[in-house]
């Protein structure tokens, strides 16, 4: 699942436009629908794997072929593009191309069409001429695919809640309008306050892997748009979080959930006028999402479900380094009843359960330690292990755990830390016998420093 492929933006097209898919892996064939499900379930039992999935959750919702809402002409430009923006394509402007067989409203757009001939600056302002009809573009360099603009637009509300729907891929932002804005001497539209007011309940679903925004920042209807676009204002300056969001949907229960569905709400307010604000954005069409506007629910490697996942992929690591298999659902279930019980100081690091990326590398347990470095665990912390302060490295050094030493050696940690005795890891592996261990460390640029009588 961490193949590019699955992030590659012309895959979409590839997979939606199939008869029928198979996943094959060497020699190993299985239908779409069937990936699907297995890779879903294992989402339950693994926080890493559902992690690794939030990117390329809408190419396994089409490899599915039965449960996806992405099919031809089915969304917005905009929205399109915000959705896929941190997907790979060879060149920039395949960012546009590959998506227009998904767009409503410009798969047949002649200037739109792909045209590799086409500067991807000129390109960039014809999708924001295209998007905002009314719109005023700044003149720029001719080689910056960004778009400065200045439109009108209604002020919806401001984001002030979040909530998690089902499994971590399915978040929701709730947005109202009577709270403060944040754009000085704004006047809220009556149409809009009857609609986002105190006694509504309105939520803006994010499935993949961007971020909506922090609490606060102001939701707006630019003038023409057929989704909401969020913004950041600050210091009297708009920063555009998201140009175009996906359909906000009006999440109170009862009766009422039927009151006012988007398209409703959407046909009324573009005939306000009051109220409206002028804005100037920037919005660059063809730029990856910068690190901060990436889902920034990755865990560290004390929080305890990622304990509790190394925990279970150490008892696997066990039976895999040929020890019997003492465990069994029972056992599973007594030992996650302690573990649930002793979570605060398994989160401190203090618990006799904590898995520390020491304990993965001295007792050879592969799967937990490449879970932990998964999570961030520190590669070159020192540990007092029998008096004596190492790394991990030095201590899968000397027990010969060629695995655990790759892994180590992957995470770029420090090849040559020296121990208080003056050993470095390669000293260890030369001094205790494991020749493929010293090969691998001698290959990534190991040094001994142990006396010569160690090393002959």
């Amino acid at each position: 699942m961490n193949s590019r492929w699955f992030t590659r933006v012309w895959v979409l097209q590839e997979v939606a436009a199939a008869k029928r898919v198979a996943v094959a892996c060497g020699d190993k064939v299985v239908g779409g629908s069937e990936f699907y499900g297995e890779i879903m379930g294992l989402t339950s039992w693994s926080l890493s794997l559902e992690k690794t999935l939030r990117k390329s959750h809408p190419a396994l919702e089409l490899i599915n072929q039965s449960t996806s809402d992405l099919s031809a002409r089915s969304l917005p430009l905009l929205e399109l593009m915000e959705s896929f923006r941190g997907w790979d394509a060879t060149k920039p402007v395949d960012k546009l191309f590959a998506l227009l067989f998904f767009s409503s409203d410009a798969s047949h757009a002649a200037e739109l069409q792909p045209d590799y001939l086409a500067p991807a600056p000129g390109l960039a302002r014809r999708i924001v001429q295209f998007a905002f009809p009314s719109c005023v573009i700044d003149a720029q360099p001719t080689d910056s695919t960004e778009v400065a603009f200045e439109i009108e637009g209604l002020l919806l509300g401001r984001i002030n809640s979040k909530m998690r729907k089902g499994r971590e891929s399915r978040r929701e932002f709730g947005f109202s309008a009577w709270e403060s804005p944040e754009i000085p001497g704004l006047v809220i539209n009556p149409r809009v306050a009857e609609f986002f007011g105190r006694d509504s309940e309105w939520a803006i679903r994010i499935s993949n892997e961007r971020r909506l925004t922090s609490f606060g920042n102001t939701v707006l209807l630019l003038r023409g748009a057929s989704r909401p676009t969020v913004v950041s204002f600050r210091d009297g300056k708009h920063t555009t979080i998201m140009l175009a969001t996906p359909v906000p949907r009006n999440r109170r229960r009862g009766p009422s959930e039927t009151e006012n569905p988007w398209p409703s709400v959407l046909n009324t307010l573009a005939a306000e006028t009051e109220g409206l604000v002028k804005v100037k954005l920037c919005w660059d069409p063809f730029r990856k999402p910068h690190p901060s506007e990436v889902s920034s629910t990755t865990l560290t490697a004390n929080d305890p479900a990622i304990q509790w996942e190394a925990t279970v992929a150490s008892m696997k690591d066990k039976v895999d380094n040929g020890a019997p298999n003492d465990h069994n659902c029972r056992t599973i279930a007594m030992l996650r009843t302690m573990f649930n019980q002793d979570k605060d100081a398994i989160k401190a690091g203090m618990s006799e359960f904590t898995m520390t990326l020491h304990k993965a590398a001295y007792n050879g347990w592969c799967e937990a330690t490449k879970l932990l470095l998964d999570a961030n665990a520190d590669v070159d912390e020192w540990a007092e292990i029998g008096n004596l302060s190492v790394t991990p490295l030095h201590l899968a050094a000397y027990r010969g755990h060629a695995k655990i030493v790759r892994a180590l050696l992957a995470a770029d940690g420090m090849i040559n830390p020296v121990d208080d005795n003056g050993y470095t890891p390669l000293d260890l592996a030369f001094e205790d016998g494991h020749d493929g261990v010293a090969q691998l460390l001698l290959q990534a640029g190991g040094i001994p420093l142990a006396p010569a009588k160690n090393n002959t």
